[in-house]
């Protein structure tokens, strides 16, 4: 008499486990690839909407003197080399500004992202008391994003001429 056997082998199960472990390094692998493009995604729609906001601020504006002083530019670190003026703004996770600390990085914990924008006036003859400024917006996340190795990232870069009345 012969015994019928039940269940699966030993190699058929090792075959099996073997198959769904590549399977899910694979959909693993898209997960990820995934929540980081979403985070990047995010991250540059919030950034061309700030530094639009910037730009809008600067067009309210009369002078860049007005501009550097507005209530928005509160936490900005404001320095002039070569007549351009650069003003650097710190933002948490959500965009909002932080003030830098005096921490020996020189950033708060909460520090995630950097607006740099950059001001230079224009040699052009205009009406008087009015000038042009060539505004340059450039956004950096302050890190890196997952299972990448470049730090500070740069999200989002804009330039464009202005005309303060």
């Amino acid at each position: 008499m012969t015994k019928k056997q039940e269940g699966f082998s030993l190699i058929e199960v090792i075959i099996a486990v073997g198959i769904l472990a590549l399977i899910s390094v694979y959909v693993l692998q898209v997960l990820v690839t995934s929540s980081r493009l979403n985070e990047k995604a995010e991250d540059l729609d919030n950034s061309v909407f700030k530094t639009n906001q910037y730009i809008h601020l600067l067009d309210a504006t009369n002078s860049i003197d007005d501009f550097l002083r507005h209530e928005r530019m509160l936490f900005a670190d404001v320095e002039e080399e070569n007549g351009i003026k650069r003003a650097t703004l710190y933002l948490d996770a959500t965009w909002q500004p932080v003030e830098r600390s005096l921490a020996d990085d020189g950033l708060t914990p909460e520090a995630a992202f950097r607006i740099q924008i950059f001001l230079e006036p224009q040699e052009i003859l205009l009406l008087e008391g009015s000038q042009l400024v060539r505004l340059t917006l450039k956004s950096e996340k302050i890190g890196s994003y997952l299972l990448e190795t470049e730090k500070n990232p740069l999200i989002y870069q804009i330039s464009t001429t202005r005309y303060l009345p």
